[in-house]
């Protein structure tokens, strides 16, 4: 069986509002996600969690902690989700990844049907771990990463 990786990143502002993004691929098309992508050969997983930031929203970000991997829908997927801040840039979207970016908080997101995301189900349990503080230290996922390579 052949699996495939993504990862995104809950990337805040000082406030706590969320930078999402909204789906331009077709699969997808029109719902709000966090910032993400697939997994490209020699990349670990923290390097393509920030690449797949800056591609998507032209911001970079600092990786503030690992909030969980989730299997896939179809249990053929992993799929990281960081936390992360905006080192520099302001977010401004690429119009070849995807249809906008813009800051969110927690009542817009509440406020908004579940039929407006891509997996509100997985966003909801994310948002309560960064809410709880529920992260994963990124040093401790670089030397758990070093153990399994």
């Amino acid at each position: 069986m052949t699996f495939a990786i993504y990862t995104s990143t809950l990337v805040t502002d000082s406030n706590n509002n969320i930078l999402l993004v909204t789906e331009k691929k077709e699969v997808n098309f029109n719902k709000l996600n966090l910032p993400g992508g697939h997994l490209e050969e020699g990349e670990s997983p923290m390097e393509w969690a920030v690449r797949e930031a800056k591609e998507e929203t032209g911001v970079d970000i600092e990786l503030t902690g690992l909030i969980g991997i989730y299997l896939g829908r179809s249990n053929s997927s992993f799929h990281y989700i960081f936390s992360g801040t905006i080192v520099s840039g302001v977010p401004r979207w690429n119009p070849s990844e995807v249809l906008s970016a813009q800051w969110y908080s927690l009542d817009d997101i509440n406020d908004l049907p579940d039929n407006a995301f891509v997996y509100i189900e997985k966003l909801h349990d994310v948002l309560e771990k960064f809410q709880t503080n529920n992260l994963i230290a990124i040093d401790q996922v670089i030397r758990d990463l070093k153990k399994i390579t």
